[in-house]
């Protein structure tokens, strides 16, 4: 069924093959074995029924070392519930028009890729290409570039079918690189600017090839200063074109510079003044709190890193600040941050529950997985069940003191201790846990997290 994958429940209603059911980056179908050597083809026959959990030895056997990685981060619930269809461009698995009206225009946008000769998976560069700190509109305007929609003339003539197409300024057929990159009027402007170089990226290249190749080879502040300047020119064209409003032709580049200075500098002036605030009202603001009397505070933390891997950190603390205890784990292959956040609070809460240790506090950084937990929302998607796991074990730990689990956004530096030991872990596949002694090196961090270390001292 086009749009929808499969969310594995029990998995007798999965077929191994032909079935998108393995979460990743961008696919959902794993690469088919001969069937003679796996005549059973239903994702029942790799799940170890009684047990509730995945054959790893039939997962070895079939799959290579990709996929065997993302099948074992693939929750199974307990007890078993059945397989259901989930829809897979929502980040709730939930169908809606809005974000079926997107899927239609990204499989259309698909095709047209494939018609340029560009397959390939572009989600990475799209978080890049919305990062650079330009004005918003000078990000709408890439986007739009990088989507062959800007009403050039050979676009509008698609649109409106007794338009021109040909360039206001040199008769010849306007597109996008031309109105952009090779028209007369456009290159003249360029000519001495000191980012031309980043500009003369473009030769011989699609939109979307040229700002990947801007991205790749250029700093920060190079693509910044391209990029607002290509705005500025888009926008006196138009200008000229369309308002008969023209400026002199040594006026463009400079005036986009001071423009380019004059918005840094209010970002600066405004990031400043935020922060000055907050330092001269509260200078504890950004530090941990210990919970109310009688409460154990739970502050969990994962990183997912860049060479692969992913680690979690828990520190658990009473209302004192006193140390209770913390657990350390990295682990081999990748997921999602937000999920690799949930099997934190996971193996946070796993600690917690065999200490007996109620009423708790959970903290985390992670502002999007608190808000869930907070209102139960529903979420079909293999993160809907690792929240669901971590529901259950609060629930778990309710009983124990019959005082309901409380759930609490802090930010990074609030959650330092986690972090540090989400991102320390040397050994790969263990779980390290300590009850008492800390180490030296965590300790300093506890201490520092009460106003006590040597980060706090005059």
């Amino acid at each position: 069924m086009d749009g929808f994958r499969w969310k594995v429940g029990n998995g007798k209603l999965i077929r191994i093959w032909d079935d998108e059911w393995i979460p990743g980056k961008s696919f959902f179908y794993p690469d088919p074995v001969p069937a003679n050597e796996f005549p059973d083809d239903l994702v029942s026959s790799i799940i170890d029924q009684q047990q509730g959990t995945w054959d790893s030895e039939k997962v070895e056997r079939l799959f290579s070392a990709q996929y065997r990685v993302l099948i074992s981060k693939i929750p199974l619930s307990s007890p078993p519930k059945e397989d259901s269809r989930i829809w897979k461009d929502s980040v709730s698995g939930s169908y809606t028009v809005k974000s079926a009206y997107f899927w239609i225009r990204n499989k259309q946008q698909s095709k047209i890729d494939l018609s340029h000769g560009s397959g390939e998976d572009n989600s990475e560069f799209w978080q890049n290409l919305w990062s650079p700190p330009t004005q918003p509109k000078v990000k709408n305007f890439l986007w739009k570039l990088c989507k062959n929609i800007l009403p050039v003339g050979a676009n509008v003539t698609d649109w409106v079918e007794t338009a021109g197409d040909e360039c206001t300024f040199c008769n010849l057929k306007e597109t996008q690189m031309h109105a952009l990159r090779d028209c007369a009027w456009i290159r003249r402007r360029w000519q001495g600017c000191e980012v031309e170089n980043v500009y003369k990226l473009g030769e011989n290249r699609t939109p979307i090839a040229w700002m990947k190749e801007v991205w790749r080879v250029c700093s920060i502040e190079q693509i910044q200063k391209f990029t607002s300047i290509l705005w500025f020119l888009w926008k006196e064209r138009c200008n000229q074109k369309y308002n008969n409003h023209k400026l002199e032709e040594g006026d463009i580049i400079p005036r986009a510079m001071s423009w380019i200075d004059s918005y840094l500098a209010a970002q600066v002036s405004s990031l400043g003044s935020t922060v000055s605030g907050a330092t001269l009202s509260d200078s504890r603001i950004h530090q941990w709190s210990p919970p109310p009397v009688g409460f154990v505070k739970l502050n969990s933390d994962a990183g997912v890193f860049q060479n692969g891997g992913v680690g979690f950190g828990c520190v658990l603390r009473d209302w004192r600040g006193a140390f209770v205890g913390a657990t350390m784990k990295k682990e081999k292959g990748s997921c999602s941050p937000i999920e690799a956040e949930a099997r934190a609070l996971v193996i946070g809460l796993v600690e917690a529950n065999r200490r007996n240790l109620s009423p708790l506090i959970v903290e985390s950084d992670c502002q999007v997985l608190i808000n869930k937990l907070r209102r139960r929302e529903e979420d079909f998607t293999e993160l809907g069940s690792w929240c669901d796991e971590i529901l259950r074990l609060a629930k778990v730990n309710e009983g124990l003191s019959g005082s309901q689990v409380i759930w609490s956004f802090a930010g990074r530096k609030k959650n330092r201790v986690a972090h540090w030991l989400a991102h320390s872990g040397s050994v790969w596949d263990r779980q390290v846990v300590w009850t008492e002694n800390p180490p030296l090196s965590l300790l300093v961090l506890l201490e520092e997290d009460l106003g006590r270390g040597p980060c706090n001292r005059g």
